[in-house]
């Protein structure tokens, strides 16, 4: 996790747009969406489903119309070969489908932040390897971070006037090399409390910043902030007891999510008391699989909020 140690990027907890294209027929466009222009539609590649964009155009996730969330996360999957692919642009509307914003990563390493018509971040960075990259934003309503995986390229600490009503996607592949260009599973979420405000106001913290491989209980590099921000919590506090409580969504068999949340709770666990020096005698790791959803598990903004880690005070 030490390329994280800059990283600080926590995702909202109230999912607001979750879509890993799993629902999809491929060869079609992607249901959950709305088509600006372009040629969009459904492929698999590298073991899971994307949108391919053959034709520069852009699409808007299918989300009730009105201002964004005064505290918000995006994150967005992309697919690079190694060399330039085209250009991935976030584009903010305002009333009247005013563009007033962008964020746009070309080429696999060159990133632009615009505001207002302003343009606030101009940054370089080391060219993308071939596979999966993560696009992401946190935002408040006038503050805004921009990541490429685990480089922040943007760090604007005051915005003015930026009153964002919805997101659109925008891709141009890049043509003279007949390429075309993917983006995978899209996250839009709401932010909340902070972790002790959470623990002091409900006796518990629900986090969905701490994040696993697919059906594993290995610990992803991403999850670095939260969890440093959780054993610093520990540490400030040294009379607070914990129980780890791992949740599922209700895919899968009962008994297997319950020992995969059983796992993961153990992992957590075990990452505070290597690296944050935290007394295991302090921690409970409970599983308890999809027994206790927080929402329905109908949707996938349903399933996504449910798949999480929380904390309760002993």
């Amino acid at each position: 996790m030490t390329l994280y140690a800059k990283y600080d990027f926590v995702p909202g907890d109230r999912v607001i747009f979750y879509d890993d294209l799993s629902r999809e027929e491929m060869g079609e466009f992607p249901s959950r969406w709305n088509l600006d222009e372009g040629v969009f539609e459904n492929v698999k590649m590298a073991g899971q489903n994307w949108i391919l964009c053959s034709n520069k155009g852009m699409i808007l996730p299918k989300v009730s119309p009105g201002p964004l969330p005064d505290k918000y996360t995006v994150e967005m999957e992309i697919w690079s070969e190694g060399d330039p692919d085209g250009w991935y642009t976030i584009r903010w509307f305002g009333p009247k489908d005013a563009e007033i914003g962008s964020l746009d990563l070309g080429y696999s390493y060159m990133t632009h932040l615009r505001i207002l018509g302003k343009q606030l971040a101009d940054r370089t960075i080391p060219r993308l390897s071939k596979g999966k990259h993560v696009i992401r934003i946190m935002a408040t309503k006038t503050t805004l971070k921009a990541y490429i995986d685990q480089e922040r390229v943007a760090n604007v600490p005051r915005v003015e006037g930026f009153a964002p009503v919805k997101l659109g996607i925008e891709i141009n592949p890049y043509h003279e090399k007949n390429k075309t260009a993917v983006i995978g599973a899209f996250r839009f979420a709401e932010g909340g409390k902070t972790l002790k405000e959470q623990l002091d106001e409900d006796g518990k913290i629900v986090t969905h910043g701490i994040l696993f491989d697919s059906g594993s209980a290995k610990i992803k590099a991403e999850s670095f902030k939260t969890l440093s921000d959780i054993g610093g919590l520990l540490t400030d506090s040294p009379s607070l007891r914990i129980s780890i409580e791992g949740h599922t969504d209700s895919d899968g068999t009962d008994a297997a999510n319950l020992t995969l949340s059983q796992n993961r709770a153990e992992s957590v666990k075990a990452y505070l008391v290597a690296n944050h020096k935290i007394e295991a005698s302090r921690m409970e790791a409970k599983g308890l699989g999809e027994s206790k959803p927080i929402v329905t598990n109908d949707t996938p903004e349903g399933k996504a909020t449910n798949r999480r880690v929380e904390l309760v005070k002993l």
